[in-house]
């Protein structure tokens, strides 16, 4: 199966990449960094789109000055440990000063651009999603999910919490071209690991400070604190899980779908 691979080379700006409408790289870091990401999983078949946001840092005083802004972002498609060569550049794209200036205030959006991806990964369930704000009464259902979520970790329910990410595991699964089961069966080991281990920890949940980020067009809402950290965080046995949910709509409820 083909891998569409994008690659961000990034120094002295905020960056924001989004894929469909959905922000697939953020960088809020100034210092020179590379960020190299599959996109399979946000990927539809046919038209694409791709753009990137930039911004200034603000200046703090006694702070030393961030380096020179700069981004250069590359797409390539090929298949999996074959190097496609110029045939698998899809998009390329360096960003030029002279051209779009930057400010501490506001973003801009220098490059934006639509791209082909015949015979794609079939249809994602949150492509029939809803779009539009999220109502009132939507919100509270999402944030219920949410809290149900957080207490199924702390409760150390694997089941529980292996069946809320169901629909993400198979989608994933079509995406990367893996077997479901094996996906399923890493995640239970992970959670396994952590949640039996004798130093088990979960962080509360700041429910005061958890935040709705609607992705392309509504149909998808990322669930996370306003600090940008994810809302589920646990650890034990020597190791860490961060989940960060995307939810979507599907048969008039949400569903965690990335």
């Amino acid at each position: 199966m083909n891998l569409f691979v994008l690659e961000v080379l990034s120094s002295g700006a905020l960056v924001r990449v989004a894929v469909n409408g959905i922000t697939v790289v953020s960088v809020d870091e100034v210092e020179a960094r590379t960020t190299t990401l599959n996109l399979n999983p946000y990927i539809v078949d046919g038209a694409n789109s791709l753009a990137v946001a930039l911004r200034l840092p603000g200046l703090v005083d006694g702070a030393p000055a961030p380096p020179a802004p700069g981004l250069t972002l590359g797409l390539r498609t090929g298949r999996q440990g074959v190097d496609p060569g110029d045939a698998g550049r899809v998009l390329n794209y360096v960003w030029q000063p002279e051209q779009h200036r930057l400010s501490a205030d506001a973003w801009t959006v220098p490059f934006d651009q639509s791209f082909q991806a015949p015979g794609g990964f079939g249809r994602w369930a949150w492509q029939d999603a809803p779009t539009g704000p999220v109502s009132p009464s939507q919100r509270d259902a999402l944030l219920a999910d949410v809290l149900a979520l957080h207490r199924h970790v702390a409760e150390g329910a694997i089941g529980a919490v292996m069946a809320a990410h169901q629909l993400k595991l198979a989608e994933l699964a079509r995406a990367l071209g893996l077997a479901e089961e094996a996906m399923r069966a890493d995640l239970n080991q992970v959670l396994t690991s952590i949640m039996r281990a004798p130093d088990f920890e979960v962080a509360p949940l700041q429910a005061d400070r958890l935040m709705l980020e609607p992705l392309g067009q509504g149909r998808l809402v990322r669930v996370r604190l306003v600090d940008g950290q994810a809302p589920v965080r646990m650890s034990g046995a020597g190791r860490t899980l961060q989940m960060q949910p995307i939810f979507t709509q599907a048969q008039g409820r949400w569903i965690i779908a990335r």
